[in-house]
């Protein structure tokens, strides 16, 4: 982390209220305003390297970076959700993550959305909601109450666009 535009860094050592099974991470997308920042990613449960061991994870630090937390709840995620997520945007105090989940019958588009700056965070089930299988979510953008999440589809590569104009509390296809 930075605490003076870039100009030097320092090592982030430990992260609070990590799970016990957590083994490792990839991290994909950050964002900051003001003194607090987000970092969105997966970690790993087990040492095998396929999807069944990689978990959707957000970092949460409130001090530029100099102290970080695991956001160990996330309202209406499913009980053991395996994905990643690959974008973070915020505009004012909505944060939207992107990335996808595992739904049982494929790999599903995912959208986690906060409304109180990365306090607390909802899982919104755009996949199942609209009938898509196969998708996910690699850029992410808020502007206001406007977000927009790109991906595509996993079986045939074709653009996967999706709107919201109410600040990522409903999300339609484009």
């Amino acid at each position: 982390s930075s605490r003076d535009n870039g100009a030097t860094w320092s090592f982030v050592k430990t992260v609070a209220n990590l799970p016990s099974d957590f083994v490792d991470d990839k991290l994909y997308a950050a964002h900051c305003t003001d003194s607090t920042c987000m970092i969105a990613g997966f970690y790993r449960n087990c040492s095998d390297i396929s999807g069944d061991c990689l978990n959707p994870m957000l970092l949460t630090s409130k001090d530029e970076g100099q102290t970080w937390e695991y956001a160990n709840t996330i309202s209406g995620m499913p009980k053991n959700a395996k994905g990643w997520l690959t974008s973070l945007d915020c505009s004012g105090k909505t944060c939207v993550a992107g990335g996808l989940t595992y739904n049982g019958n494929g790999y599903s588009p995912t959208i986690l959305t906060s409304n109180d700056a990365g306090n607390s965070w909802n899982f919104s089930d755009v996949g199942s909601a609209n009938s898509i299988v196969n998708g996910r979510f690699d850029a992410i953008s808020c502007f206001g109450n406007i977000c927009a999440a790109a991906g595509f589809y996993n079986d045939t590569q074709s653009p996967l666009l999706m709107m919201s104009k109410d600040a990522g509390k409903s999300w339609s296809q484009v």
